[in-house]
This record gives structure tokens, C-alpha cells and sequence, in this order.
């Protein structure tokens, strides 16, 4: 049996609004997967009896040697945290991993469960740290200084509007560093203690708190589909990056557009509709056509 140094550490969290998509996440990882032993971790931040049942039946074929645990994903400090937009404190869940997660374990990919992985992930999980305490891709808004990440008075953090914004779906997290120099709880210090920037919630105070401390991963493991605002115009002012084109390891659908939501169709959906199929969730006869 693999130690838990020698295996991949995949992380997820949801709560019962995101447990389909979650489902679809995870039954995509498994498929993709070919070198290694994954071990899969869903902080569960209020999923229901029921939406256990229909993932834990889903991914049952596929998960063979590899290994699924459930853990608490909500605690009192990350309750107390703004959310901004975001539809909960399940966005929060992501900085109890270096505590919930073997002391022995000193990485581990983290993913929103609103991105469906098209490509074998070992390669992500070996990258060298060089130093960063984690790697994120860059976010489709471009820049902090976006109107995309609404954050008033940026310049008082002495960061300039042209840096990069990190997208915080995809993550390959140092958990050393993270526990040597106690990450978690600087952020969420920095959470309560800057309210103002809470509009992108955990994303926007992981790219101010840890500014120049993240590395920036390759655009294929974390492929953003357009912003829905963007392609209808309301965004037309709003500079973005352009539409990346190449390989995709992670499809990540990170607007209000979501393929398993009535009335909503996003680009790609078709590929979340693939992995719908095949897990035991009702698909509605108006979607996946």
C-alpha cells in the first residue's frame, strides 16, 4: 500500500448546492487519471444524506485503489467570514487544509467543485514550489485592479493595479510553508481586518495577503469559458484576458454560468454534460442537448 507521502492529495469542498457538480469533478478526476494513487479528500460544508449517496454511488466504479475520505469542512473561524458574492462559507473550507490533512502530506491540489478535469493531474502535483507557498493560474478578470475584483483603494496595500489576479479554483498548495508560517490564520486575520475587499471573498484576500508569494501556473490547469457578462456586452469596458485557446487539463466554470443550472449555457457545457451522464444524478430532459 502507498504511504501517504507517495500518493496525489486532491481536495475538494462543497456543500449541498454544489454536491452534483462535485460528483461530476470527481468522476471526471478518476477518468483522466493514469499514474499514481489518488487520495481524494471533500470537505463537507452541509451535504445531505441523500447527495452522499448518489456521489459515493457514482464514483464507486471508477475508484478502485484509490481512496475517498469525508471531513468537516466548516468551522467556526471560517463561518465568521464574509463571502461577498459567493454563494457561502464553503468558499472559506479551502484554508483549513493544511490542518485537516496528514502532517506528513506537504502538497495538495485543491479544486472548486465547478471545474471538470480533462487530463492526468501527476504532472501539476510533482511541479517544484520554488519557494511559493502555492501556484494558481491567472484569473480571466487579468488584473487586480479589474472591475472584475472590485477592490476599493488597491493602492493602500502598495500593490499596483497591473498585477495579476490568481484565480483561487485551482490550487497546488505548499502545505509546509502554509504551516510553518501559520497562512491560514494570517488570512483569515486579513479577512476580518479588510471587509471592504470582501467582493471576491477568499480569492481576493489569498491575492492581496499573499502578494508575491504565488506562482502562476500554466493557463491549461485552469481553462476559464468566458464570462457571461463579457459575451452578453454588460462587460464591454472591461479589459480580460483573451480566451485561451490550447490544451486543457481543468475546465473551471467560475461565473454565475453554470451547465447544471436551468436557463444557463455556457460555453463548453457539454463536456460537464459528458460526466453528467454517467453518474447517478437525474439529468432533466431540457438540459444536455
Amino acid at each position: 500500500m502507498a504511504s501517504e507521502g507517495e500518493k496525489i492529495h486532491i481536495v475538494f469542498a462543497a456543500d449541498d448546492k454544489f454536491a452534483l457538480p462535485l460528483t461530476v469533478a470527481i468522476l471526471s478526476l478518476l477518468e483522466n487519471h493514469s499514474s499514481g494513487i489518488l487520495k481524494i479528500y471533500i470537505l463537507d460544508a452541509g451535504i445531505q444524506a441523500q447527495s452522499r449517496r448518489l456521489l459515493n454511488q457514482s464514483i464507486a466504479p471508477l475508484l478502485g485503489p484509490h481512496e475517498l475520505e469525508w471531513l468537516p469542512g466548516l468551522s467556526e473561524s471560517v463561518q465568521r467570514l464574509p463571502v461577498g458574492i459567493m454563494p457561502s462559507s464553503a468558499v472559506w473550507a479551502r484554508l483549513l487544509i493544511p490542518e485537516l490533512l496528514p502532517a506528513q502530506v506537504d502538497r495538495a491540489i485543491y479544486l472548486d467543485s465547478d471545474t471538470v478535469v480533462l487530463g492526468d493531474l501527476a504532472e501539476l502535483y510533482a511541479m517544484d514550489m520554488q519557494g511559493y507557498c502555492l501556484w494558481a493560474a491567472q484569473d480571466q478578470s487579468g488584473w487586480l485592479g479589474s472591475k472584475m475584483c472590485q477592490i476599493p483603494n488597491l493602492e493602500k496595500f502598495g500593490i499596483p493595479a497591473d498585477s495579476p489576479t490568481f484565480n483561487s479554483g485551482v490550487l497546488l498548495m505548499n502545505l509546509a510553508a502554509w504551516r510553518k508560517e501559520r497562512i491560514s490564520e494570517r488570512l483569515i486575520e486579513f479577512a476580518l481586518s479588510h471587509p471592504e475587499i470582501s467582493y471576491l471573498a477568499d480569492q481576493n484576500c489569498i491575492n492581496l495577503a499573499l502578494f508575491g508569494r504565488i506562482g502562476m501556473l500554466a493557463p491549461k490547469w485552469n481553462v476559464q469559458p468566458i464570462h457571461h457578462r463579457i459575451a452578453s456586452g454588460e462587460w464591454s469596458d472591461v479589459p480580460t484576458l483573451p480566451l485561451h485557446q490550447g490544451e486543457t487539463r481543468i475546465l473551471h466554470f467560475l461565473s454565475e454560468d453554470k451547465p447544471w443550472v436551468p436557463g444557463c449555457f455556457p460555453p463548453r457545457r457539454e463536456e460537464f454534460y459528458k460526466f453528467w451522464r454517467k453518474t447517478s444524478w437525474p439529468m432533466p430532459a431540457t438540459m444536455g442537448d
